[in-house]
């Protein structure tokens, strides 16, 4: 690779995440949905020229999905909201057409270690001078608490909040740790000999998020590569041995007042009523609106439209559970083909890991969790692991 062209996609790969993952695009809403979009695009336009062949099953599944949401557009009273939702698939697919598998989790995995270590000097001073924090740009109140957020550059850092958690660059702790953990697994499936000290980043970055689904992905993760095939990689091994034993140690030794932030909202997950956990409710209502606007609608769905309204005033604007959006959006017709490739990417993956088969299916599972508590339904990272799983049998 070209020393311009490996600039430009590092540049390109935190272009997307800025747009994509930013607090400030997303919650701030520093620039209209329809100019981010425009950015983005015009981002990835030098791509078309680095394409070198394009497999037959991504042409299929990218002119499958175009149809299917132009045959969605027709019910949908805005056509606006069917280009926003296409140009994200549009854009996975150009990436994984145009550059290589391993040089993209190269050049990804360079960008998160670097702003996973950004954000853990940031976190620092959040908690050990919070006044600096305080000083910096602010991006408005959190929710409707008495908590700020400001403006770090290559990180968002929360003033004035009970709890400091770290929100790395994302719009949430949660969104910050699907970054980390697919950077902890390509470093552990794609290293031949991992840094110590690039581990050490992303896991402690992980801790500091709180974030319940980055702490059992994580866990996953280790676990599943504790169980490689003896012969293989006895080093990467040892080192998820050590990892996971070192996390377990960590969670029974830290103090209830930080553990309760990220488990207390498991509490009360059976229980009806205030029993329940507002961010547990959510969680829930995440499942169970979207699952029944599927239901009333299984093969074509409610339509885009419709269920931007059912997230808007049925689960408060967190529908979060990516596979159910895509059921209840369109239908089977939607979520069948986007569920396959997705699991399909996860099993290439830990094929590639020479992970045995107990350890494939925990990475299966840790994939569906990986995307079950964020919404990526309009998020292009999720389309470029869909279109690498149909760009070749093996990844490597």
């Amino acid at each position: 690779m070209s020393k311009l062209k490996n600039v430009y996609l590092h540049i390109l790969i935190f272009v997307v995440i800025y747009i994509e993952f930013g607090y400030q695009m997303v919650v701030s809403a520093a620039l209209p949905g329809r100019i981010r979009m425009l950015i983005l695009l015009v981002a990835t336009f030098p791509l078309l020229f680095m394409i070198k062949s394009i497999s037959h099953s991504s042409i299929a599944l990218i002119s499958y999905l175009l149809g299917l949401i132009l045959l969605n557009s027709v019910r949908d009273a805005s056509l606006e909201n069917s280009i926003l939702l296409f140009i994200p698939i549009f854009i996975g697919f150009l990436i994984a057409s145009s550059v290589k598998f391993l040089d993209l989790v190269k050049i990804f995995n360079s960008v998160i270690i670097f702003l996973a270590a950004f954000s853990l000097v940031t976190f620092l001073i959040s908690l050990l001078f919070p006044n600096i924090i305080a000083s910096l740009p602010s991006l408005g109140q959190v929710y409707n608490s008495s908590a700020s957020m400001h403006n770090a550059i290559f990180s968002v850092c929360i003033s004035n909040s009970e709890t400091v958690r770290n929100y790395g660059i994302t719009w949430e702790p949660g969104a910050f740790s699907i970054l980390l953990c697919l950077s902890l697994f390509s470093l552990l499936a794609f290293e031949e000999k991992p840094s110590k000290i690039k581990l050490a980043i992303i896991i402690v970055a992980l801790i500091t998020t709180f974030s319940t689904m980055g702490y059992f992905a994580m866990a996953g993760i280790l676990l599943a590569f504790s169980l490689k095939r003896r012969g293989t990689n006895n080093k990467i091994r040892n080192y998820a041995f050590l990892l996971l034993g070192l996390f377990a140690l960590l969670i029974m030794v830290l103090p209830s007042s930080i553990t309760d932030v990220v488990f207390k909202k498991l509490s009360g997950l059976f229980l009806e009523g205030k029993d329940v956990a507002y961010t547990t409710q959510a969680r829930l209502n995440a499942i169970i609106y979207p699952f029944d606007a599927f239901w009333s609608s299984p093969i074509i769905g409610v339509g885009y439209d419709n269920f931007s309204i059912i997230n808007k005033e049925l689960c408060d604007g967190v529908a979060t559970n990516t596979i159910l959006n895509w059921f209840a959006s369109m239908g089977l017709l939607l979520g069948i083909p986007c569920t396959c490739a997705y699991m399909k990417f996860a099993v290439m993956n830990a094929k590639a890991a020479k992970i045995n088969f107990l350890g494939r299916i925990i990475i299966v599972i840790t994939a569906i969790l990986l995307i079950s508590t964020e919404s990526l339904l309009r998020i292009s990272l999720i389309y470029v692991l869909m279109f690498y799983a149909t760009k070749q049998k093996d990844l490597i």
